[in-house]
């Protein structure tokens, strides 16, 4: 098969708009042609006027504040939009498994149209290779600001850190602000996070969420850890804010 440039519109917000603009920078340098959006309503205009003929669409989770199957159904019956669309944040895609991910999720959402994967494969290749580059580029920044005798050492306590306490089955219960805050708690686990600190991960157009939006959030994350049947999870609230904690077994 002979491999056509593709037009990719990115939907992102804009704390996530740096990134987007690094994979846009790699797929255009691959022959790809991308246009970004951080408004919802410019980039839905576009797909109704089709002023820029997308092929493929990558969104920011962030931008969606329902789970991820509902977005392609509003995307699919409110829109008629038959445009793939991944997002470069899902919640339950791992490093190792993008296009396998990729390929099982496309094929369950558009198993009804005239997708076909292998048309896809080589432009979710390269956005694969940018997300992987992006996140390689990060580490090693991350490193070099970590003092010269505990790179190695306080990189992997981080990260080993983190993969205790992040559930990916929890994770793919969660809306993207649901998700934001359980992301935080995950990264400062097992310490107390503020309610200013959890409300300010999912501050939109300059408006911080009110403490009650903050604490149905907690309560809708605690409900999608019992529900992915997790009881070695929770969050606990403390004199200090919330802490994502594991439970000791009796």
């Amino acid at each position: 098969m002979i491999y056509t440039a593709m037009n990719i519109l990115f939907l992102a917000s804009p704390q996530n708009k740096p990134e987007c603009s690094y994979y846009s920078k790699y797929i255009t340098h691959y022959g790809g042609n991308c246009i970004i959006y951080e408004n919802q309503d410019d980039f839905f205009e576009t797909l109704q006027t089709h002023s820029f003929k997308p092929d493929l669409l990558v969104l920011d989770y962030g931008q969606f504040n329902h789970l991820i199957l509902n977005v392609y159904n509003y995307l699919k019956n409110s829109y008629r939009c038959s445009i793939p669309a991944v997002f470069f944040n899902d919640p339950y895609l791992q490093n190792e498994d993008y296009i396998d991910y990729w390929h099982e999720t496309l094929e369950m959402v558009y198993m009804n149209g005239n997708f076909r994967f292998e048309n896809y494969r080589h432009s979710l290749m390269i956005l694969a290779n940018a997300m992987q580059s992006y996140q390689k580029e990060k580490q090693d920044a991350e490193k070099k600001a970590l003092p010269p005798s505990g790179n190695i050492t306080a990189q992997n306590e981080t990260m080993q850190n983190q993969n205790q306490f992040f559930c990916r089955e929890t994770a793919a219960l969660l809306s993207a602000a649901s998700y934001m805050i359980y992301s935080t708690l995950v990264k400062k686990a097992p310490e107390a996070v503020s309610i200013e600190e959890l409300a300010a991960s999912i501050k939109k157009n300059a408006k911080t969420p009110s403490r009650n939006t903050v604490v149905c959030l907690i309560s809708r994350i605690r409900t999608a850890l019992r529900t992915a049947g997790s009881d070695t999870y929770d969050i606990i609230k403390s004199d200090n804010g919330y802490r994502l904690i594991k439970r000791t077994a009796i």
